[in-house]
Formats: structure tokens, C-alpha cells, sequence
């Protein structure tokens, strides 16, 4: 079945269109939303709503582009869900809540995804290679620096993470906004690399809220929590230098600038 022929009956508004689509790409799609959602009954509850969704929305006229617009949209909405059921069992939190609002921006637009990172430290317990991050070795990520292959890169308590360049450019080369959740010295190197970049610093609304919320955790050693304090009040210094601030003191607020930011 031609992809002319499935976008052809999206746009007749002829109900044929979803079996055709599920026909041809429902294998495809349940493997992306299974990535993100191991439970198949959520993976196929995703890739129903990614039908109707193109149904409601109407795909792209241009054929070539149908495959990949029908991709992007289920693996948004199943990024959303994961990071939404992520938050959850971790007990939330305010920025959690701000991302995940953010999460749920993504997949309501055609054209933007996050970016993975490449991390030298070891897989957590249902971390998944190119998923949450390419895993590599110190040895592969030294070559990739030396080797230019690197947007922006940092150190953090002894590992090494960055942005795969080629992987963002391919995707800004097909039309695709690139999200990318970085913390300020990487921001810093990919604003200096790509002045056109357009940068967001998400803000506590302060630093008694933020050490409530460290200390609510519990989870965290008091050495551990004065050591975050003092980072974050370096680069809340640094937000005058961001094209925008949003302070998450209300997630659903904070995710409406989001999305505004995102649709300008």
C-alpha cells in the first residue's frame, strides 16, 4: 500500500485511513511506543491514540513525510507517558512536573523532539541504549571530543555527559526543533556553536523553596544538599544570559510558557 494512497484517505476523511495505517505501519509504531512503555497494553493504547490523532489533526499532504510524521507522533506521546509515569514513581517534584508538562508540549507538535545523550556512566536499572542515553566508554567519548562529534559536553561527579551533534543536526536539516535538557555550561557551548539557538533557563521560584524541597526528599546527605544549593545559586546567577527565565513555582503556569516559547 502507497503512502499517497493512506494520505489520500486522511483526506477524503474516508475511515479506511486507520486501518491502512495500522495495516502497513502497526508493527513499526508498537516497536517505538514499546521502547518507551514496556506494558503492551499501554504501547497499543499510544498507537491508537497516534491514529486518531492523525485522523483529527489530518497528516501531511506530501507523502514522503507521512512515515515520519506518524514515528515522531508516537514516539512523543510515549515519551510523554514515561516521563509522566517516571515522575510519579519517583514522587514528583517541581521540576519533574514542569518537564513532564513540557513532555506533554512535544507531543502535540509535529516538529519538536528531545535530544539523547551520550553518558559515560553505567545504565540505571530499565535505562535503555538510545532511549535515555547512548551509553559509551570514556576511551569512545574522549574519541567523539577529539573528533568534534560533540554539541556541548560536561562533567558530573565523575561522568561524562554530551550532545551527539549529528543526531541534532539531522534532525534541525529535516525541519525538527531540538529540545535539548542541559544544565548552563553545556548551554553556554551550544549557544557559542549555534547563536541561532534559543535558550530557556527553568528557575525555582528560590533558593528556600528549592532547599525545602531537597530536604523533603529525604533522600538526600546534608553535604549533598549544601553543595546543590551552591550550584544552583551559581546558575541562577547566570539566567540574565538565557534568551528566557520561567520560574517553576506553578508547573501548569510554567508549562504554558513553555509551550508559548515554543510556539513563537
Amino acid at each position: 500500500m502507497e503512502d499517497s494512497f493512506i494520505v489520500d484517505l486522511y483526506w477524503r476523511r474516508d475511515e479506511q485511513a486507520i486501518a491502512e495505517t495500522e495495516r502497513k505501519y502497526g508493527g513499526a509504531c508498537e516497536g517505538i511506543a514499546r521502547r518507551f512503555l514496556p506494558a503492551a497494553e499501554d504501547a497499543e493504547e499510544i498507537v491508537q491514540d497516534a491514529y486518531l490523532s492523525l485522523w483529527n489533526t489530518i497528516p501531511p499532504q506530501r507523502p514522503e513525510h507521512f512515515a515520519a510524521y506518524l514515528f515522531r507522533t508516537v514516539r512523543n506521546a510515549a515519551f510523554s507517558r514515561f516521563r509522566a509515569d517516571s515522575a510519579q514513581k519517583r514522587g514528583g517534584g517541581e521540576a519533574d512536573a514542569a518537564l513532564d508538562e513540557l513532555a506533554e508540549c512535544v507531543a502535540g507538535r509535529e516538529n519538536v523532539e528531545f535530544s539523547v545523550s551520550a553518558t559515560t556512566r553505567r545504565p540505571r536499572p530499565g535505562e535503555r541504549e538510545g532511549v535515555d542515553y547512548f551509553f559509551v566508554s570514556r576511551e569512545r567519548f574522549e574519541e567523539m571530543l577529539r573528533n568534534d562529534e560533540l554539541l556541548e559536553h560536561a562533567e558530573f561527579v565523575g561522568n561524562c555527559y554530551g550532545t551527539p551533534k549529528s543526531q541534532v543536526c539531522a534532525r534541525l536539516e529535516s525541519g525538527v526543533s531540538v529540545i535539548l535538557d542541559i544544565e548552563v555550561q553545556g548551554a553556554a557551548q551550544v549557544k557559542q556553536k549555534m547563536p541561532e539557538a534559543v535558550t530557556v533557563f527553568l528557575a525555582p521560584p528560590g533558593l528556600d523553596a528549592l532547599e525545602r524541597r531537597l530536604r523533603g526528599r529525604g533522600t538526600e546527605s546534608e553535604e549533598t544538599i549544601r553543595a546543590r544549593l551552591d550550584t544552583a545559586r551559581r546558575e541562577m546567577a547566570l539566567a540574565p544570559s538565557y534568551d528566557y527565565t520561567v520560574i517553576n513555582d506553578d508547573p501548569d503556569r510554567a508549562s504554558r510558557e513553555l509551550g508559548a516559547i515554543l510556539d513563537k
